[in-house]
């Protein structure tokens, strides 16, 4: 496989970010053209033909190398003196002096990366495999400007290694399929939003984004589907995931003292958004076809995620959440009495589980707290037809 990638991406319009500090407005007015090209290529090899001893071994590699380029043009000001004082350019430049507030930054960011795997079919149903890969993020710039936070930040590498199994095989004549894999990245100039006191305003937190961080994600995965009876399929799925902090120098705001004693290392804190522990289970029978009435099925299926953290910084609100078990349940006539129609019935949420979906914490720049939370029991009729042959 040989290929090419480009995409040009231009907002025909500026977007405008209002924050308040000590009582005091600071606008950015900014706008953000992005460009990106790659050229890549992929092959596999099949070892078996140098030797015998290699047969149903294969070889892959791929290879890409991604060119980015991002386009900044930003507007700050503040009237934190009393009238309107640049914040994107030093005050005491000619450019610096309002309305002129204008800046502009361009950046250019590259990387290669690749993917090289070894798989053996051990039988024509049982396929192992060891593969590792690499993976590139873009930098690119701080979309609030001030002149005491760095304007732009750097792409983030992630090294990933892997290693699993993908089987089809009989238990007491049940038929079953099984994938599982392991896995271990290392993370590094991970992109992260950093906290300070303003000094420019009292009372105020500036935010900024910065490759401020490196962790170790390790886990494994596994799926297994089973077919006891005719019509009957079984699901199931979990997974583990351990991501923790290697480093991570993070201002930590809820601390007494000044900036340099607010600093605290996050080494051994989980990732946010990385819950340890998924599972599904999820069961679909087919009832034997009858005539011309159509085919029916009924289905439902558990799901559990277990806790996690939406930001680094310590809350005293909602910044922890998750750990909940969802059920859906359903049922669906497909082809009813032979016509290209499908009736299908659903109930989400069954035990109408109350919990938080996402939150948005920002006590201490702010003192306030969001939560979205999950969506309550839903039931409902669907109708299909379908078109053509």
């Amino acid at each position: 496989v040989l290929g090419g990638y480009s995409q040009n991406t231009y907002p025909y319009g500026y977007q405008e970010i209002n924050t308040i500090g000590g009582g005091f407005l600071t606008p950015t007015i900014s706008h953000v053209n992005s460009t990106s090209k790659a050229l890549f290529g992929q092959a596999t090899l099949d070892l078996g033909l140098f030797s015998e001893s290699l047969d149903k071994l294969k070889f892959t590699a791929g290879y890409r190398y991604t060119w980015d380029s991002r386009h900044y043009t930003a507007f700050a000001y503040t009237t934190a003196s009393g009238r309107p004082v640049c914040t994107s350019v030093p005050v005491t430049a000619t450019s610096g002096q309002f309305p002129n507030c204008g800046v502009k930054f361009n950046g250019k960011f590259e990387s290669p990366t690749y993917t090289l795997t070894l798989d053996y079919k051990i039988t024509p149903n049982v396929l192992t495999y060891v593969t590792t890969r690499t993976g590139y993020k873009s930098g690119g710039f701080n979309t609030v400007i001030n002149n005491q936070i760095p304007t732009s930040y750097a792409p983030e590498d992630l090294t990933d290694w892997e290693a699993g199994v993908k089987a089809d095989w009989r238990l007491g004549g049940m038929p079953v399929r099984t994938n599982i894999a392991v896995y271990r990245d290392k993370y590094k100039n991970i992109q992260r939003a950093v906290y300070l006191e303003n000094p420019q305003q009292a009372g105020s937190i500036l935010s900024y984004l910065a490759n401020a961080a490196a962790a170790t994600i390790k886990g494994l995965e596994g799926q297994f589907t089973i077919k006891p009876v005719d019509g009957l399929t079984v699901d199931l799925s979990y997974s583990y995931m351990d991501a923790k902090y290697d480093k991570y120098l993070f201002q930590d705001l809820s601390r007494p003292g000044t900036a340099l004693q607010q600093i605290v290392d996050l080494k051994g804190r989980p990732l946010i958004y990385s819950p340890k522990n998924k599972y599904g289970l999820n069961v679909r029978y087919e009832l034997p076809e009858s005539g011309n009435l159509g085919r029916f099925e009924i289905y439902g299926g558990l799901s559990y995620q277990s806790h996690y953290l939406t930001t680094d910084q310590p809350q005293p609100a909602i910044y922890r959440i998750g750990n909940y078990t969802l059920m859906n349940l359903g049922a669906n006539w497909k082809n009813v009495g032979g016509k290209p129609v499908d009736i299908e019935t659903f109930m989400t949420n069954v035990t109408n589980k109350k919990a938080i979906a996402a939150s948005q914490v920002f006590y201490y720049s702010a003192g306030a707290a969001a939560a979205s939370f999950i969506e309550p029991r839903m039931y409902g009729v669907r109708l299909r037809y379908t078109f053509g042959s």
